[in-house]
């Protein structure tokens, strides 16, 4: 999900999501896949995700409904301040 956000981003905003830290730089657990790195790193930058806890992200975890509604919203709110 925040990979998608962050593509659309990228995308459809045209945002440069490398004038934000990498993922890696808030989460250990940040898989090495391309794009993913950055998307995290912007998501995690501007407060639309927070990962589970120390210092884990968790990729692998289940991710429910409301996550993708929150995290739609966050990008949203964050990224043009409504």
């Amino acid at each position: 999900m925040i990979t998608m956000l962050g593509r659309v981003a990228m995308n459809v905003f045209d945002m440069d999501l490398s004038d934000y830290p990498m993922g890696t730089d808030y989460f250990t657990d940040v898989p090495d896949w391309e794009g993913v790195n950055e998307a995290i790193g912007w998501a995690a930058e501007l407060g639309i995700t927070e990962g589970i806890g120390d210092g884990l992200f968790d990729s692998d975890g289940i991710l429910q409904n409301q996550h993708t509604g929150v995290f739609a919203y966050r990008a949203f709110s964050y990224t043009f301040g409504n």
